[in-house]
């Protein structure tokens, strides 16, 4: 059986059930604020479940009843081996998208060192060194400030950066 692709909007929204602990009282499920407050969308794998039906749930919803007496419903996981295949998709695509955009950043930054006259930094050269230096060479784009954070987030050596990684 196929099945309908998930959006971003709703794999966002199961994750930030999934982090709440797999229920949410249905009062901090809304949007907006004061007189104009409405409901958010139910994600997939999600359902309502009101308190009289909360016998037949997981203990983990049983517990969110327990803590909030006055809670009359919950917006809960009820199928949780879906959800975290799916969860688990998500996470990849986003780490995938991640690195592809670090990796377009270094190349960025490494076209950008290049065309300033390599400075032939050391490795061990403070961050203090080589703001000054790219100074010194009249560089304008990338800031040394975002060079020095693309280093340190790829792990890559300066002349890996200088080399133009993926040109």
């Amino acid at each position: 059986m196929t099945r309908k692709k998930l959006t971003r909007v709703q794999l966002k929204s199961l994750r930030e059930i999934h982090r709440m602990g797999g229920a949410v009282i249905t009062s901090e499920w809304t949007n907006g604020s004061g007189r104009y407050v409405t409901t958010r969308t139910i994600p997939p794998f999600c359902t309502r479940i009101e308190r009289s039906g909360a016998g037949n749930y997981p203990k983990r919803i049983q517990k969110v009843f327990n803590a909030h007496p006055r809670c009359k419903a919950v917006i809960a996981i009820t199928n949780m081996r879906s959800a975290n295949k799916e969860l688990k998709r998500f996470e990849e695509l986003e780490r995938k998208e991640k690195e592809a955009e670090t990796k377009a950043l270094t190349a960025k930054a490494a076209k950008q060192y290049a065309n300033s006259d390599a400075l032939n930094l050391p490795d061990g050269a403070s961050d203090k060194k080589i703001m000054h230096l790219w100074h010194a060479s009249g560089a304008i784009h990338p800031a040394p400030v975002q060079v020095l954070e693309i280093k340190r987030k790829s792990g890559l050596s300066w002349k890996k950066i200088a080399q133009g990684l993926g040109k």
